[in-house]
């Protein structure tokens, strides 16, 4: 299935004319190309996403400034049958709980983080520092009576249908 089968979205942010956007960067370029729809990715991501970015958007929330070390750098969306697990990786901010709550009441939204990234070296998405923010603490998912529970961090096959035959094929060599 060439379409639609991307269970995760790592999506950087950026504020322009006025408006905080996400999307994916230009070949070889620190230039964000703003995009609301991916043809990979698992169809509720990126209608869960936007809705997340219109909360960020009406509260006034800006990129990340490393002189200031605020700002969303990006962010980071699981989804598995219509539930939906958000992490936005940050600076070192607090996020008001009235925005938590708005981003908790999207459909589909259980589990909300805040992921602290302020190194300018660092190349991994994520900070050191996760902070749970509202919802449950993982993201629960079940292969053939096999029971997985996601963190931000965990990592999991980006197709599901691929994991799935992962899973049998591994518990059919044991």
């Amino acid at each position: 299935t060439p379409f639609n089968y991307r269970n995760q979205c790592k999506l950087p942010v950026k504020w322009l004319k006025g408006t905080l956007y996400s999307g994916m960067y230009e070949a070889n370029s620190s230039r964000l190309v703003y995009m609301d729809d991916c043809q990979v990715h698992e169809k509720g991501l990126d209608k869960t996403r936007m809705a997340i970015m219109k909360v960020l958007n009406k509260y006034g929330f800006r990129d990340y400034n490393d002189q200031i070390e605020r700002g969303i750098r990006t962010i980071v969306l699981r989804g598995f049958d219509g539930k939906y697990q958000c992490t936005l990786v940050t600076g070192k901010m607090k996020i008001e709980e009235e925005v938590i709550e708005e981003i908790m009441n999207i459909e589909g939204v259980k589990s909300l983080y805040q992921s602290v990234n302020i190194s300018k070296k660092n190349i991994e998405t994520f900070g050191k520092e996760f902070i749970h923010l509202g919802g449950t603490k993982t993201l629960e998912l079940k292969i053939d009576g096999i029971v997985l529970r996601l963190s931000p961090a965990s990592f999991f096959q980006l197709n599901l249908e691929q994991a799935k035959n992962l899973y049998k094929t591994a518990i059919s060599l044991l």
